[in-house]
């Protein structure tokens, strides 16, 4: 199975320009000698986020659920926090 992404480009009669984007779940069916694409369902409907992955899951890679599976070991101090806590180590008082 495979995403394929199809995008057409028309300029109407009053000159505005229309770009069309189709996205559809095909099969690879071999039908004798030739190879020909099955439509499974047309995606078109959905965010670009969600087709992005479920493109990357159909070519097998790993997705994770945004918090969950991670774990927080150490936190490194940055920014302003560790910009003030060097300055008060180089001043010393008198």
């Amino acid at each position: 199975m495979h995403i394929s992404t199809t995008r057409r480009h028309y300029v109407g009669a009053d000159g505005v320009e229309r770009n069309y984007e189709t996205h559809l779940l095909r099969r690879s069916v071999r039908v004798g000698k030739t190879v020909r694409n099955e439509t499974l369902a047309n995606l078109s409907h959905l965010p670009a986020e969600l087709i992005e992955a479920l493109r990357a899951g159909l070519s097998g890679k790993t997705l994770l659920i945004a918090g969950e599976g991670l774990e927080i070991v150490r936190s490194l101090p940055h920014g302003t926090s560790r910009a003030g806590g060097c300055a008060s180590a180089t001043t010393r008082p008198p």
